[in-house]
């Protein structure tokens, strides 16, 4: 199987050491997270932030949130699981060029 993302991202250079850049993702599963399903897996939406502290350092954030869809819907009904399957989730970076 495969697993396909399409994504739409805006980045906007706040000034010349920052940018911001939120974005929307949709992602789809072909028989690779799961065998039986196969169609929309999620739709995600974010906001990542960047700065860059040298010109080969930058540090930088993000926060996501996922909304399950279809796919991720019928396995969790098929193993019998209840509640919300949106995740929530942030993460930092530091990135150095060498």
């Amino acid at each position: 199987g495969y697993f396909v993302e399409v994504c739409l991202h805006s980045p906007w250079q706040l000034t010349e050491q920052f940018t911001v850049t939120p974005y929307i993702t949709q992602g789809f599963d072909f028989q690779y997270a799961t065998e039986e399903h196969n169609g929309a897996n999620h739709f995600q939406i974010g906001v990542e932030a960047s700065y860059e502290l040298s010109n080969n350092i930058a540090v930088s954030a993000h926060f996501s949130h996922s909304i399950a869809m279809g796919d991720i819907k019928e396995q969790a009904k098929a193993e019998g699981v209840t509640g919300s399957l949106d995740q929530s989730y942030a993460g930092i970076h530091l990135t150095w060029h060498f």
